[in-house]
This record gives C-alpha cells, sequence and structure tokens, in this order.
C-alpha cells in the first residue's frame, strides 16, 4: 500500500488548542534570480549548482474553499500552482486537526509537498518552489553532489531579515507580464529530451545556468546584490540557449526595450515562454512606465520574510528563525 508522503506531514503536525475553523490562510509566491533547471533532480546530477530565489508578495490566499491569485496572472512562472497545493494541505492539515500549532519545520512542510508533487512524475518537478514558499525570506539552495557535502541538498543560506543589501535588492526588483501564456509543460519534455541526448549545445547551456547560480550565490552572500543584475541576464541567456523554446521575437523585444529604458538586467522566471519577467532596475520607475506604456502588467514585488506557518499564525511561539531545516 503506497502511503504519501504528506502523511509524515500529518505526523509531525501537532497542536496544542482547539482550532476553529481557519478563515483565510496566506503564502507567498517565488521569484528565481539564478540557477533554475539546477533544482530538477536529474539535471542536478549532471551539473551540481545552485539556485537563487526569493519568496515575494503581494500574497496569495485561501478563503471560502478556493485559492484567490489576487493580483497575479495563472501560469507566470513564479510557483502559483504549488503555491495553490501548499494552501490547499496546510487548510487540509488544520481540518484533520484539533489543535492549534504545528511542530513540523518550514522545511520539513516544504519537502513533504515536492515529494507528494512529484510521487506520480518520477521527480520532474525541482525542489526550489515549494521551499522558496514555505521558507520565505533569500535563499541559495544547493543542488548535486559537490564532492564534499553529505547530502545532494542543502539550504546553505537563508536570509530572514531586511538587511542594507537586501533592501537594496528589494527596492530594484520589478515583476512585469509579458502578455504572452507560458507553455511550460511542452518546454520541460523538450528539455528533458535534449539532456537525455547528451546534445552538447544543450548541456554546456546547462552548465552555464549552474555557473550562474554559484555566482549568485556568492554575490548574495557576500552582499553584493547589485552584481544580481548581470548575473540574471548571464542566466537568461544560458536558458534560452537550454530551452531555445523558452523565448520568441516579442519576449526578446520586451527584454530589450526595458533594458533600453531604465532595466539593468533581467530574465523570464520559471521554465519560460511567457509570463513574468523578473527586472532589476536602475530606475525601477522608468521601467514600470515602459512597460505600461506597452499595456504590460507591472507588480512591484515586497520580500516576504517569515516563512508559511509563522506568517499563518501556526507556530506563533517559534520565531521565525532558520536554523538546521536541510533535508
Amino acid at each position: 500500500m503506497h502511503i504519501s508522503p504528506l502523511h509524515n506531514l500529518y505526523k509531525l503536525s501537532y497542536f496544542s488548542e482547539l482550532m476553529e475553523e481557519v478563515k483565510e490562510l496566506i503564502a507567498p509566491l517565488r521569484i528565481d534570480l539564478a540557477g533554475g533547471w539546477i533544482d530538477v533532480p536529474e539535471f542536478a546530477q549532471i551539473f551540481p549548482g545552485y539556485v537563487v530565489n526569493a519568496a515575494i508578495r503581494p500574497h496569495i490566499w485561501y478563503t471560502q474553499q478556493r485559492v484567490d491569485f489576487g493580483v497575479y496572472k495563472q501560469g507566470g512562472g513564479i510557483a502559483s500552482s504549488t503555491g495553490a497545493i501548499m494552501l490547499h494541505s496546510l487548510k487540509s492539515v488544520i481540518d484533520h486537526s484539533y489543535l492549534k500549532k504545528v511542530h513540523c519545520t518550514s522545511a520539513e512542510f516544504a519537502e513533504s509537498i515536492f515529494r507528494w508533487e512529484n510521487a506520480m512524475i518520477n521527480f520532474r518537478i525541482g525542489r526550489q518552489d515549494p521551499y522558496a514558499i514555505a521558507l520565505g525570506g533569500i535563499n541559495c539552495l544547493r543542488f548535486g553532489d559537490h564532492g564534499w557535502h553529505a547530502t545532494n541538498f542543502e539550504v546553505e543560506t537563508h536570509i530572514d531579515e531586511k538587511t542594507p543589501e537586501i533592501e537594496q535588492l528589494e527596492k530594484s526588483l520589478l515583476l512585469v507580464h509579458s502578455g504572452i501564456q507560458r507553455q511550460a509543460q511542452n518546454i520541460v519534455e523538450v528539455v528533458r529530451k535534449n539532456v537525455a541526448a547528451r546534445e552538447k549545445n544543450h548541456l554546456k547551456a546547462l552548465r552555464d545556468i549552474a555557473q550562474a547560480g554559484i555566482k549568485a550565490t556568492r554575490a548574495v552572500q557576500k552582499g553584493h546584490v547589485e552584481k544580481l543584475a548581470e548575473i540574471m541576464s548571464e542566466n537568461w541567456d544560458a536558458q534560452k540557449r537550454f530551452a531555445p523554446e523558452s523565448t520568441s521575437p516579442e519576449i526578446d523585444a520586451i527584454y530589450n526595450r526595458m533594458l533600453q529604458h531604465g532595466a539593468r538586467g533581467g530574465k523570464l522566471c520559471g521554465a519560460s515562454g511567457g509570463g513574468y519577467f523578473v527586472f532589476y532596475c536602475d530606475d525601477r520607475e522608468q521601467v514600470k512606465k515602459e512597460a505600461e506604456s506597452l499595456g504590460l502588467q507591472v507588480i512591484v514585488p515586497e520580500f516576504e520574510m517569515k516563512n508559511i506557518l509563522t506568517l499563518n499564525g501556526l507556530n506563533p511561539e517559534n520565531p521565525d528563525i532558520f536554523k538546521d531545516e536541510s533535508v
């Protein structure tokens, strides 16, 4: 008999007071700044690397038995589907318990969601989405065997306070929707076939994505967040070579126009093919005005530094301090 990994979450979740009906739960979404694709286990086996991401608000929320995505367009490459699954799962945990305080860590919750999402699709989805949403803050996630680590996955750096450098980064970022509907699953299938065939150009591009993740991690760890602008663009260049289907003349035109009007660097989020750009801006207001002049949706993101359990008051006596939540 197969037992869902979420069963372990129920065993990990204990509560101390009777809970009334939960009327609303909230969750951030995530932007990936560099290294995306390396969080997919089969790709990390080829090129170990890092993913740097951030949890953002406005939040999405669960209320009246459904998820409301608020200002976000679904399928935008910012983990809205994983966010919805996590809210439904958290609501289910609460409904099946009669006490308030969850005693699993946010990382344990993330790992349960990752394993549950992948249970029926042979680990085709990466870890970065549930971890970004569950942990909150800024995350540098290590994937693959680097030769001197005991595990193939680790949350190497987790930042849950807004230092001056993190505030600088937050004020420099802007989300711009491309106006193009993503076909992410099609891109995933294409890149899997290319990697399985060991096609030289695609493998080099994957290696370059891994290198971008490493460079972004070091930049964040040293507080050199301004370097992320160039790294994001390097990652986007490698991303297009890895999956040519991830871009189009229309997407390239928007990207180039934003670079001409105040953006220093940027990339499409997620597997791409459409959805949201994240831009690092020298002049965010100028980029915003230019995007709006094209009729494109613009979102000014803020970092959500709290983990999803603290955010929802489910472990209020447990400080929102990341200690050892690695798997």
